[in-house]
């Protein structure tokens, strides 16, 4: 997300909500049918999955060697 909202939480309603007009907005390929319609329980299920994103402490990411 942009930045605009404070939490977690903010940016999953605000995504889910279809995002915030701005000239970069792919509205072709996002109309209100493909909008996501969450449950309150998926919504719970994406949050922990993102949060499990961010914990990587002892990950170390090393760069690949290109041909």
């Amino acid at each position: 997300h942009d930045g605009s909202v404070a939490t977690l939480e903010e940016a999953v309603d605000l995504m889910l909500a279809g995002g915030k007009p701005n000239p970069y907005l792919d509205e072709t390929n996002l109309t209100d049918t493909k909008k996501a319609n969450l449950t309150d329980e998926e919504v719970v299920d994406l949050l922990a999955f993102l949060r499990a994103l961010e914990v990587c402490g002892e990950c170390t990411i090393t760069e690949p060697t290109l041909p």
